[in-house]
């Protein structure tokens, strides 16, 4: 509480409009980009930040390519039948209904060195999630790598059951022409920590473990909301001068600590 009181008292912010923003935003769940919810967010940051002086505000709303999540299916077949729960990578390639077979290989961190000496063509790679490299890079390196399938395991404590959500677009922004051929063409899905750490487990007991993936996801060009402020400052020495704020507004699931906290405090 002492620290909570010290960042309070330094940010000059309110604390209990701060956690009137979050328990609002988080009335829109979800909020990805072209959904009628992160429309509703962009609504409601706007009338709120309209209403300081010297403000301007409006949405901006450009053409961006997304990808939406429609179903999943991971099983172990081999040395066992075992369901896994899973969730797509958006940006996935799609499966057929029968789905893919594929052998596993666990890799670690999915990093270019993992791959050396390991032919890893039409297998399954098991890597686990992390900041080096990203998601995306995985997939890139998966691809390069030609295997069928990329299966990011979440990080977390070795019980940890919560399945990771993410992306493996690897284009920074609204592709082009040019680079939306960089984004990588492989199938991709994410599992818990829980049941990575399983997988690795029938690995060092297994001379092989096989499983069975089915992806469907959806890409398709949207047009995007963005709730966008100026506020001007009444001292014409500042005119030439300012300053950039800016948060992430899109969010999987509630949106509490993942960007409803962030964006809140920028409202403040």
């Amino acid at each position: 509480m002492v620290r909570v009181k010290m960042l309070r008292d330094r940010l000059h912010v309110d604390i209990g409009n701060v956690w009137k923003h979050i328990e609002i935003l988080c009335t829109f769940p979800d909020r990805i980009a072209g959904t009628e919810n992160i429309g509703k967010a962009s609504r409601y940051i706007i009338d709120y930040l309209e209403k300081i002086n010297g403000s301007e505000v409006w949405i901006e709303r450009f053409p961006f390519l997304t990808s939406f999540p429609i179903e999943s299916y991971f099983e172990l077949i081999e040395p066992e039948v075992k369901p896994i729960d899973c969730f797509p990578n958006l940006f996935s390639e799609n499966t057929s209904d029968e789905g893919i077979i594929g052998e596993i290989v666990y890799l670690g961190g999915g990093s270019e060195e993992a791959y050396r000496g390991k032919d890893c063509k039409d297998k399954f790679v098991l890597v686990e999630l992390s900041y080096s490299p990203p998601r995306t890079e995985k997939a890139k390196i998966a691809s390069v790598n030609k295997a069928n399938a990329l299966i990011v395991m979440n990080w977390g404590h070795r019980e940890n059951r919560i399945v990771g959500k993410g992306a493996i677009k690897g284009v920074w922004g609204v592709p082009t022409r040019e680079d939306i051929e960089r984004i990588p063409k492989i199938v991709s899905i994410n599992i818990s920590r829980f049941d990575g750490e399983y997988i690795k487990t029938l690995l060092s007991k297994s001379r092989k473990v096989k499983g069975r993936i089915k992806v469907k996801v959806r890409n398709e060009w949207i047009y995007s909301n963005q709730p966008m402020c100026r506020i001007n400052s009444s001292n014409s020495e500042f005119k030439k001068e300012f300053i950039i704020v800016g948060g992430h507004l899109e969010a999987w699931g509630r949106t509490a600590t993942d960007n409803s906290a962030g964006n809140a405090i920028m409202l403040e």
